[in-house]
């Protein structure tokens, strides 16, 4: 292994942020509540979750915003709770992209170095690289009012870039950009950091967008980290029935549990009488009551799959055609509402409102949590 790789791997390893029994309140009221985090060095780290979450708040507390209530934070060991904002070499990309607007592009990006006091010389190769990093070579004499909104926030993030901090967080960066520039600034963003290996701790409440970029995501739900886990296990091992819920689609129902297997999974009849087997690996022994979780595209719908050991019956109440995918809503384990996505394939089958119809889902694509 070569010493390079060494390298990579001990700084993968080491905390560049460290968030350390941090708490936030405004008097009664406890935004965050005893967060412990470590934001690791060259990782994409996303803060996720609704409105009044606490994720804003966390990202403001590191970027010297905000007070913290009790706690320490530490920047690459060393302790920062007392650091004022511009002292702690943090960049910083907003929603509104917070550009001079009586500046061209150039001063734009320039400012930061000019209040380091770095020298002219390298301001003027510094700014035409980060031009050319977020490709918009030859837009330095332009103002903000004369750019496109994902040019202004490219601009945003290479003002973010050019003074090397060691870490960047960003606040929502393309909620106000529409769906398409959105996307693309998604792949933008992360390819820039895939080059650089900057420090990125992102904050967004949009949770495709989060699996799209992040190496990690933290979801917070009432000040708190419900999970911190890569997009994958987020999406596939769900902790909660939060996360399960906030992080993509889900039918949810109860049911009482029957039995429990060695295996992590267990038995769970549903009210309408059907009984499914279910991971429940996060379910204490001793609960009865539980909420089972199966996400629409993991269903098959007809004739029952072999591997398929899960069925219920349903009724179909109506179908929604989607290009790629076709949404059934079906009236089944006594919800008018379960939804299933059935990719658009050419077919002599078609899904009727009003027929009946057997719903079938592997053990391993129903997961249970206490209710």
């Amino acid at each position: 292994m070569s010493p390079a790789t060494l390298s990579k791997q001990s700084d993968a390893a080491t905390p560049l942020v460290r968030f350390i029994g941090v708490q936030k309140s405004y008097g009664a009221i406890n935004v965050v509540r005893d967060l412990n985090l470590d934001v690791f060095k060259g990782e994409f780290l996303t803060l996720l979750g609704p409105s009044g979450s606490g994720k804003t708040t966390t990202l403001m507390m590191l970027a010297g915003f905000q007070d913290i209530s009790a706690g320490e934070i530490l920047l690459d060991g060393q302790p920062i709770t007392q650091v004022p904002a511009h002292d702690r070499g943090i960049g910083m990309v907003f929603q509104s992209y917070a550009l001079f607007p009586h500046m061209t592009v150039a001063q734009n990006l320039a400012f930061p170095l000019e209040v380091r006091n770095v020298g002219k010389s390298a301001i003027s190769t510094r700014v035409k690289a980060a031009l050319d990093l977020v490709e918009l070579s030859g837009f330095g004499e332009r103002r903000p009012a004369q750019l496109s909104g994902g040019q202004q926030q490219r601009v945003a993030l290479a003002r973010a870039l050019i003074f090397e901090p060691q870490v960047v967080l960003m606040d929502e960066p393309l909620g106000a950009l529409d769906k398409h520039l959105r996307e693309q600034m998604q792949y933008e963003i992360k390819a820039l950091h895939d080059r650089l290996g900057t420090t990125v701790v992102y904050v967004t409440h949009d949770q495709s967008e989060a699996l799209t970029m992040s190496d990690r995501i933290a979801v917070f739900n009432g000040g708190v980290i419900q999970q911190l886990a890569t997009p994958k296990e987020l999406y596939e091992r769900p902790a909660t029935a939060f996360v399960a819920q906030f992080i993509g689609e889900n039918n949810v129902f109860t049911g009482e549990v029957v039995e429990t297997g060695k295996d992590g999974t267990c038995s769970v009849r549903l009210g309408s009488g059907e009984v499914l087997r279910a991971i429940c690996d996060t379910v204490p022994a001793q609960a009865k009551k539980v909420a089972l979780s199966v996400r629409p595209e993991r269903i098959s719908l007809g004739q029952c799959s072999s591997t398929k050991a899960n069925r219920i019956a349903g009724k179909v109440v109506d179908t929604i055609y989607h290009g790629d995918h076709i949404r059934v809503k079906i009236d089944a384990a006594g919800s008018d509402n379960f939804i299933a996505k059935i990719v658009n394939q050419r077919s002599e089958v078609t899904i009727e409102p009003g027929s009946n119809i057997d719903i079938f889902c592997d053990p391993e694509d129903c997961r249970a949590f206490p209710a």
